[in-house]
């Protein structure tokens, strides 16, 4: 049985709650959650390293951990899980859930231990954003997709074909369970940890963090077919210029509009 460690952070500035899943995520926290004044960061048991942890962590921080079978994750999850409605376009639920009414697309997601079911603002702003993207015979990357939910929406807005990438064994399992059970039928999987060469796509989707955008940057370049669409989330508002920087350089991209909420930044790219 595969186990977890769920980190209760607490005594934490807002910056520095904002900010920590980015300095978590190099060192293989992959998923998180804000509750009042604390945030939850979870990692794989064979991955935490506590010193790794500590060294990380602001000053006058402090934490305790929390061993979480895999079996009991669902549980808990379904406890507190709700659907969310991201205007009368998308909603996204759990199976159990009946069909929201009054939007385009339900979409049916089980996170399981993966990252992504529109509650985060990252989640909501790409879904937010997509709604504006013309995906009709399509191929779209959706890189960094943890459970699925953006490729799962960009076959049901019409992509002919769609690649989800990710690099981590569980969200690849999370993403094809979520996919049979939304009835997709053009999306292939891929667990890696770039997109690979060989694939090209008319829009790009990366909900990911600024570390990874910026190590990653040529290779989504040299995916995207010209005039292609990038859009991009996974980082604060006073991340963006730093963004702008890594995909505006040389002229590469033109940006075409950004998205704000709850502290957290979506931008939309169009290459030049």
């Amino acid at each position: 049985m595969d186990y977890f460690i769920k980190v209760d952070i607490n005594n934490l500035r807002t910056l520095d709650k904002d900010l920590l899943p980015e300095r978590l995520a190099p060192i293989n926290y992959y998923a998180f959650e804000e509750e009042g004044d604390s945030l939850y960061a979870y990692i794989k048991e064979v991955d935490f390293n506590e010193a790794e942890l500590k060294n990380t962590l602001p000053p006058n921080s402090d934490y305790s951990i929390e061993k979480i079978a895999e079996e009991n994750w669902n549980t808990k999850w379904e406890a507190g899980f709700s659907p969310i409605k991201i205007n009368d376009f998308v909603a996204v639920r759990a199976k159990f859930h009946p069909d929201v009414k009054g939007v385009k697309f339900n979409l049916i997601i089980t996170p399981k231990m993966s990252f992504g079911t529109g509650h985060h603002a990252t989640t909501f702003m790409m879904i937010q954003a997509m709604e504006h993207i013309d995906f009709i015979n399509k191929n779209v990357i959706d890189f960094g997709a943890g459970t699925g939910v953006l490729a799962i929406l960009a076959e049901k807005m019409g992509a002919v074909e769609v690649l989800a990438v990710d690099n981590d064994k569980w969200s690849i399992e999370n993403i094809i369970e979520n996919i049979e059970v939304n009835n997709n039928e053009n999306i292939k999987v891929m667990l890696a940890e770039s997109i690979p060469g060989e694939n090209k796509a008319d829009i790009i989707l990366a909900n990911i963090t600024l570390n990874v955008l910026s190590t990653s940057s040529e290779n989504i370049y040299n995916s995207l077919d010209q005039k292609g669409y990038l859009l991009v989330s996974g980082f604060i508002q006073e991340h963006e210029p730093a963004i702008d920087a890594i995909f505006l350089k040389s002229d590469y991209f033109k940006k075409i509009t950004s998205y704000e909420h709850e502290k957290w930044a979506c931008i939309l790219y169009n290459k030049s």
